[in-house]
């Protein structure tokens, strides 16, 4: 019989309650639906800042254009742009690490189980006034995969992507 991982609806319970003896109970409806994935944002933005800072701003200026839309996407249902009172989240990418694969010349094979790519960032929500509310790091890592020597580049692109829309997927948990 397989697991089921409570831990993160046990977490949300914990804070509900904690928050909820020291609010009132109106209140508490509203904690409740922040903890429970339910916040709104008025903007979304990407931050590749920490990668232009490792002097890689090209890179860092290639990844905000692709990982754009690529959270505007995992984030639509939580985009609220008419409500400017409403908090702004800021996906920030620390770094990105795209593992060796043994096995490159098989097109799109599946590596070995240590042929991985990383990605580590944060969610950043601040106030309409840039005021820092709250930060989610977050490290991940996804199966590499690769392709044919020739298409080396857009396989790169396809796992960067990939990385992308997992660190959002992530971020979009735990905020």
């Amino acid at each position: 019989m397989a697991r089921r991982d409570i831990s993160a609806s046990r977490r949300f319970w914990v804070k509900a309650l904690g928050l909820g003896l020291l609010l009132p109970a109106s209140g508490l409806a509203a904690v409740q639906t922040a903890f429970a994935g339910e916040q709104r944002f008025s903007a979304i933005s990407v931050d590749t800042k920490p990668l232009a800072d490792k002097g890689l701003s090209g890179y860092a200026a290639r990844i905000t254009k692709v990982a754009q839309p690529l959270v505007a996407e995992v984030f639509a249902d939580r985009l609220a742009p008419n409500t400017p009172s409403a908090p702004r989240l800021v996906i920030r990418i620390d770094s990105i690490q795209l593992g060796s694969s043994e096995r490159q010349r098989m097109p799109f094979s599946i590596g070995s189980s240590n042929d991985l790519d990383w990605i580590s960032g944060a969610g950043v929500v601040t106030d309409a006034h840039g005021k820092v509310l709250h930060v989610e790091p977050i490290e991940t890592s996804a199966q590499a995969f690769g392709g044919s020597t020739a298409d080396i580049l857009a396989v790169e692109a396809l796992r960067t992507q990939h990385l992308i829309t997992v660190l959002a997927q992530w971020i979009h948990q735990a905020v």
